[in-house]
């Protein structure tokens, strides 16, 4: 060992906790094995992990050794240095190269010489303490997700219409969310005018921000902070129903499907980054890993109202810019009857004609005469009126009497689809008799999911008025030739399926 130099301690401490070892102690103990009057210098980091080197008098010790300022490091434990196997092993080439010396307080066998027990055993603490690291980390992220799993909240503020409270589940005091009286008014009011309504995300935005809402943050409105806020299951009241959705997006569940029971809302959690990547996850448009769990707070927003919305937002940019067109209320809805390509709707001099996208690129010249709009609307809206006077009354959802009831049944319909997966997927490994067996448990539950469903039929069947979706016959009847063209636009999404146009004909497909 270099015999020049001054004696470097160094010490760190990661966290502060009432157990873990400060660094005052770690000096105090580490200059006990010092000579009287030997020069000595401290090094210390507070507040940094061993996982690297990238802590500021680590660094700073390191290049005094380099300069050669140094004959001895002292530490209070090993892992003070590093507890990382690579790390160390450069900080031993760094010893051995510059002639200085090495001890630990609390392990004095240690030894950084190039032969003897000291340097094996120097070596296994370093594995060991890099193990103790990666199960400190597994800890700590499996804490983390076991408090989300019971219902826990992970953290972050709380979404526009509830307040965070404390709470104590199993014992522990955490967080929960807690409606705010009037802001959940607005969400429900977003939410059902975005439902039952053309009204667009940048209609909301901007009712908000003229009312002077902002939102928890304290910041004004976009449509990228209303659509996250309106796709967040927090406000959903739970239901079996909200169950199926997401077993569809392939979400993984931390509560069995008899605990959804429309009355609590759900957290959903997941890993926003990209494996491999940079790049974020947007929220609640990615499902890839993420989970669902039965949150203690209670949802706001019914779970029929909450898919609805669901599918208005996943729609949307399906529809694409042709489908907010103002010139034709069919917009959309139209194919060129020669290429198979979407009609587009064009204005020129105030008068509205019809193109095709075939046309638009060039590959599509069958058109032999100028169609205006209008003739196709007129042609269409007569069939359209005609179709829906002869529809037959239509069964209206369920009261909410038998909401208890229907919801039971969609649990028990949801289990047996789990099981018959379940013995689906035994298929793969199955032979012989066990097939048959499996089989025959299938059709078993299969029948039962028939019974369910002609239960669930019954329950929901109230032959009381002619309704569709939220659509009254008689009114559209009387009043569609005054409707506004998103108005109209509504009704053809109810019964519309395709108007496929040529120079002399049309043919009108009905959804219904």
């Amino acid at each position: 060992m270099n015999e020049l130099g001054y004696v470097a301690i160094y010490a760190r401490q990661s966290i502060f906790k009432a157990d873990s070892i400060s660094v005052d102690t770690q000096i105090e103990s580490c200059k006990t094995l010092v000579p009287p009057e030997t020069p000595i210098k401290v090094y210390s980091d507070k507040g940094y992990t061993g996982a690297n080197t990238n802590r500021p008098d680590f660094q700073k010790m390191l290049a005094d050794i380099k300069a050669g300022l140094i004959k001895q490091v002292l530490v209070w434990k090993l892992d003070r240095i590093s507890r990382s196997v690579a790390d160390f092993a450069t900080m031993l080439d760094v010893f051995k190269n510059f002639d200085v010396g090495f001890k630990s307080y609390e392990e004095p066998e240690l030894s950084i010489s190039d032969t003897g027990f000291g340097k094996a055993m120097l070596q296994i603490v370093m594995i060991f303490a890099e193990l103790e690291r990666d199960s400190i980390q597994l800890r700590v992220r499996e804490n983390y997700y076991s408090r989300l799993e019971c219902g826990m909240l992970g953290g972050g503020a709380a979404p526009f219409g509830y307040q965070r409270a404390e709470c104590y589940i199993n014992g522990k005091k955490c967080y929960m969310y807690v409606p705010d009286e009037e802001k959940s008014k607005i969400v429900q009011y977003l939410y059902e005018i975005y439902a039952n309504s053309e009204k667009s995300l940048g209609f909301l935005v901007k009712w908000l921000n003229d009312s002077g809402i902002k939102t928890n943050r304290g910041h004004f409105w976009n449509s990228n902070a209303l659509s996250t806020m309106l796709k967040n299951p927090a406000f959903v009241k739970a239901d079996a129903t909200i169950y199926t959705y997401y077993q569809s997006k392939g979400v993984k569940f931390n509560n069995p499907v008899d605990m959804f029971q429309g009355e609590n809302g759900l957290y959903l959690y997941g890993n926003r980054k990209i494996k491999g990547s940079d790049k974020k996850r947007f929220k609640y448009s990615d499902f890839n890993g993420d989970f669902v769990t039965i949150a203690p707070h209670l949802g706001i927003v019914s779970s029929e109202i909450w898919l609805q919305v669901q599918q208005k937002l996943s729609t949307n940019s399906a529809l694409g810019s042709s489908g907010t067109s103002q010139h034709s209320w069919l917009t959309g809805f139209c194919k060129c009857g020669y290429c198979g390509k979407a009609v587009i709707f064009t204005q020129n001099r105030g008068i509205v004609y019809i193109s095709c996208l075939g046309r638009r690129d060039k590959h599509c010249y069958e058109r032999k005469r100028t169609i205006r709009a209008e003739q196709i609307e007129a042609e269409v809206e007569k069939a359209l009126l005609s179709y829906i006077k002869s529809l037959p009354v239509k069964a209206e959802k369920a009261q909410k009497k038998n909401l208890p009831e229907i919801n039971k049944i969609q649990i028990e319909i949801a289990k047996i689809d789990e099981s018959i997966d379940r013995y689906l997927n035994q298929l793969e490994f199955a032979e012989g008799a066990l097939i048959r067996r499996i089989n025959d448990k299938v059709n078993q539950l299969d029948k039962q999911r028939q019974l369910l469903g002609m239960e669930l039929t019954r329950l929901t069947v109230d032959s009381s008025k002619p309704v569709y979706g939220d659509l009254d016959l008689d009114d559209v009847l009387k009043d569609f030739s005054s409707y506004s063209i998103p108005q109209k636009k509504a009704v053809c999404k109810v019964f519309l399926d395709k108007v496929t146009v040529w120079d002399d004909k049309l043919d009108i497909k009905f959804a219904i």
